[in-house]
């Protein structure tokens, strides 16, 4: 059984940490620049792009990879916090750990995403037992709220994930798979990003069950 493990909203979260009055606002969390990331930077705070956005503000329309004046136009009384890349390190690293604990067989999938594969631990014996208390684990140590899923397989453990978000857990079991991914809009799939999800559309594939008509 694979559990997956992704931190909501991480660069938010790790805000939110350092400053608790952001809790519950509208925040966005910026790089330097346009092209921070390529080493190219802009003096104006304005070209910089949002890097993660809370949920608060995502109700508004702002989300990652947007440039910062848009994403204001959208959200009005939008928080800017700049990113601290080290702390977020930091915080993975310190998280991971934590997860070394239960089980040496991780996968860090990103800084903010972890697959623990829970076969030949005591955690097998109730894992949707075990989400619950790591996620409450996570937050009560961390302060990071995160999102979990649970399956055979990581594809699948990913996806049920991405269903939970925010703050939820979900298990998706083989004999599940044809009601629950039943009718799941193909953009929630793990991999399929806008050029992908703008070719299937043109083909008629909206949802999962478009492909196996198709």
């Amino acid at each position: 059984m694979i559990l997956h493990i992704d931190l909501d909203c991480f660069f938010v979260a790790a805000a939110r940490i350092k400053d608790k009055r952001l809790i519950g606002k509208n925040v966005a969390v910026i790089g330097g620049g346009l092209n921070e990331d390529f080493g190219e930077t802009s003096g104006d705070i304005n070209n910089s792009v949002v890097l993660s956005a809370s949920y608060e503000a995502r109700k508004y329309g702002v989300k990652s990879a947007m440039v910062l004046k848009q994403a204001k136009i959208l959200c009005k009384n939008l928080i800017v916090v700049k990113s601290d890349h080290h702390f977020y390190k930091e915080l993975s690293k310190k998280l991971y750990k934590f997860l070394y604990t239960f089980t040496p067989d991780i996968e860090q999938f990103s800084i903010d995403e972890f697959f623990l594969d829970l076969n030949g631990t005591n955690a097998m014996k109730d894992p949707l037992k075990f989400a619950k208390f790591l996620q409450n684990e996570i937050l009560n140590k961390f302060e990071l709220p995160s999102s979990i899923g649970i399956s055979d397989a990581k594809f699948i453990a990913k996806l049920a994930t991405d269903l939970a978000k925010p703050f939820g857990i979900k298990v998706i079991k083989k004999d599940e798979l044809d009601t629950t991914l039943k009718n799941i809009n193909i953009s929630k799939f793990p991999g399929v990003g806008k050029s992908a999800l703008k070719r299937l559309n043109k083909y008629g594939i909206f949802t999962s069950q478009d492909v196996k008509e198709s």
